[in-house]
């Protein structure tokens, strides 16, 4: 069920594409590969306005033809990435029904980390709001299996009820935060956040030249339209949330109030959260109508071309 829709070849031609191309600025303030003085030699390329003419390759400039189409010789200085992913694991994540916003995210865990395990690197991965989970942790090829047991435990375990409040505890994640490493969340953001516990670890993590990946999910307009093909709506309780008993017709004023409340809270938590090592990504919009074939034909459209796949397979430079 959990099984990425791009298979894991496709995935492997990416990284490999994307291996090519010179990132201009690394993960937080460091380069994780780079174009500079190094043992291994990587690629050539056209020479661009502002490089150092030093790495400009004179012999295959002059069999290239004119004087001035330089090509530069790349080295990589590559370093070993250590990736946590996050996955917002709440109730909540499980809707809308049939395009489930935590089914595309198990896709983009498993997807993250077979790049990751081709590479050679580390990955964490930990479910966001469910404290007594286990934490897997490996590295290199056993980074694909690893993510499939993980994405798939998570997927049949039974969800928690949608009225529940949602505890997120810090300390057990904090350990396997290291130096220069990416944490990526995958989450809706929709949640509260009130004792400001993701928040706080948030902050944590971009200390030390981490680098922090928000990645949104945002199903809301999706969700919304379903309103409009109902009668009265009476919304569950939702998240410590209660809305007693009241009905509401969903008209367009409805839909336009939610919409803005729903903004409201997602632009809360990006300026309390907001720091030198965070970035935003922008959000993975579902597709109408929602059901898992259109959600599975918008995966294998966006992902590969998304920032979240491209930072990540490129280890944060910019492709």
């Amino acid at each position: 069920m959990t099984d990425p829709p791009l298979s894991p070849d496709h995935l492997s031609r990416a990284r490999l594409r994307l291996r090519k191309t010179v990132p201009m600025r690394g993960v937080g303030s460091h380069l994780r590969r780079q174009a500079g003085q190094s043992l291994e030699f990587r690629d050539y390329r056209d020479y661009q306005l502002g490089d150092d003419i030093r790495r400009v390759d004179w012999r295959a400039s002059a069999r290239k033809g004119p004087a001035r189409d330089w090509v530069l010789k790349l080295f990589e200085a590559e370093e070993q990435l250590n990736l946590m992913i996050l996955v917002d694991d709440r109730a909540a994540m499980r809707l809308p029904d049939r395009a489930e916003k935590l089914l595309f995210a198990l896709w983009a865990l498993r997807a993250l980390a077979h790049v990751a395990g081709e590479a050679g690197d580390s990955i964490v991965l930990a479910r966001m709001f469910t404290s007594n989970s286990r934490i897997v942790s490996v590295s290199g090829r056993a980074c694909a299996s690893a993510a499939e047991a993980f994405a798939e435990d998570l997927w049949s375990s039974s969800a928690a009820s949608l009225d529940a409040t949602p505890v997120f505890e810090p300390n057990r994640l904090r350990r396997h935060l290291f130096p220069a490493s990416v944490v990526v969340v995958l989450s809706d953001l929709l949640f509260a956040d009130e004792d400001g516990s993701v928040g706080a670890f948030l902050k944590d993590a971009q200390k030390s030249w981490r680098q922090v990946i928000i990645q949104p999910l945002d199903t809301v307009d999706a969700e919304l339209a379903s309103l409009t093909t109902t009668g009265g709506v009476k919304v569950s309780d939702t998240e410590g949330r209660s809305f007693g008993d009241a009905v509401f017709t969903p008209d367009a004023q409805l839909v336009c109030d939610l919409r803005m409340r729903l903004d409201a809270l997602r632009a809360a938590h990006e300026n309390r959260w907001r720091g030198p090592g965070i970035l935003y990504e922008r959000p993975f919009v579902w597709p109408l109508p929602p059901d898992r074939t259109t959600l599975a034909d918008h995966f294998r459209a966006t992902f590969l071309t998304s920032g979240l796949f491209r930072a990540v397979t490129a280890r944060g430079g910019v492709v």
